[in-house]
């Protein structure tokens, strides 16, 4: 078999949550091309801790990530990258100052932290591995939980059919002045294009709660996730304090308190959409933009 080795790609999804640097080796083998994940490091930087309470990012989290981006700088040198791209998205898009730190950031960088709205997010979403794994005959709701936002993307035959950024997110919802009515946005979209009959409809689940759900309950990627078995984990992880969750559920400290928020927005999707289970791929934005970086 000849196999050969077209080029080495990096990607870094900065989220409100967590920072995720993905490193891809990308092969030709018989006119097939293959992407090959060799490498994924993720930092708790929690940009959206200070912004979605005080509206700007602080010095102390800009320089965490302004730490954590020359860490990511040396990791894709020592791996040979040879091409890659930086995506903000929500934390940046609600600071004030997000400007300010991206001028600070990108100092002394081979490469530049771009910020990208709720469609390019959603173009990403559409160009990573999602479509292997899709029957063209079928409809399928994108869900994506971030720290800042959740992203919905309705694909039928295989094509975008709709998409919409939702400002709900897990750090979010830790915030007691949480709004309401941004629920009802949320309901309301999926009453329009989700309707009863779509008995042919299935839901994609996506963002490291969902897969640290799906361990939880002890299933593989990427079978079906039961809303059941979601709402177990949701009550007994309701019942135990974070420190507890931490001890006894093996949770990292910065995804021990936003697990809870996650598995509500995804129990909302599923009721609203009146379906009893969903497909976690262990996909996300930095997978899109892996192949972005190959096909465009």
């Amino acid at each position: 078999m000849n196999r050969m080795i077209i080029s080495k790609l990096g990607a870094i999804d900065i989220g409100s949550n967590a920072v995720r640097l993905l490193i891809y080796q990308v092969i030709e083998s018989n006119g097939e091309v293959h992407f090959d994940k060799i490498a994924i490091h993720r930092a708790p930087v929690r940009l959206g801790k200070d912004v979605f309470k005080k509206g700007k990012i602080s010095k102390s989290t800009a320089e965490k990530l302004n730490k954590t981006m020359k860490a990511f700088d040396l990791l894709m040198d020592v791996h040979g990258v040879e091409k890659m791209r930086a995506c903000a998205t929500e934390a940046f898009r609600s600071a004030s100052n997000a400007e300010e730190v991206l001028e600070y950031v990108n100092k002394n960088r081979s490469f530049n932290i771009e910020i990208i709205d709720g469609q390019q997010e959603a173009k990403f979403i559409s160009m990573s591995p999602l479509f292997d794994l899709m029957d063209s005959s079928k409809k399928y709701l994108f869900v994506d939980v971030g720290g800042g936002s959740t992203e919905l993307t309705l694909f039928k035959n295989n094509e975008c059919v709709v998409s919409r950024s939702f400002p709900i997110g897990t750090i979010r919802l830790l915030d007691s002045e949480f709004s309401i009515h941004k629920w009802d946005d949320l309901v309301g979209w999926i009453a329009t294009y989700i309707t009863p009959e779509s008995e042919d409809l299935n839901v994609i689940g996506s963002g490291g709660n969902i897969n640290k759900i799906m361990k939880l309950c002890e299933k593989k990627h990427p079978r079906e996730l039961l809303k059941t078995d979601i709402e177990s984990i949701y009550h007994l992880l309701s019942t135990l304090s974070v420190e507890e969750r931490m001890f006894n559920m093996s949770l990292k400290e910065d995804r021990a308190d936003v697990i809870i928020p996650a598995a509500k927005i995804f129990l909302t999707v599923l009721e609203v959409a009146q379906c009893g289970h969903l497909f976690v791929p262990k996909i996300g934005v930095a997978d899109g933009i892996i192949r972005s970086l190959y096909y465009e």
